[in-house]
């Protein structure tokens, strides 16, 4: 989903084990990094998203809430 967004204009790479999403994203525009990990946050069996140096990147959507 992500790696097929056209308009990304930076090098993205991503590797997936276990539910792990390490990334890899050469961009210096942090709102659009930003939007990338939420929307890898949205993936099935995403449990974890990490940078390349292995330090968390969380989600920034407010998570709804089923009652």
């Amino acid at each position: 989903m992500v790696l097929a967004d056209r308009d990304l204009s930076y090098d993205l790479h991503a590797t997936v084990k276990d539910g792990l999403v390490t990334l890899d994203v050469a961009s210096s525009d942090v709102t659009e990094r930003q939007r990338v990990v939420n929307e890898i946050w949205e993936l099935h069996g995403v449990n974890q998203v990490k940078n390349e140096l292995g330090v968390n990147m969380p989600s920034t959507e407010t998570p709804v809430v089923v009652r």
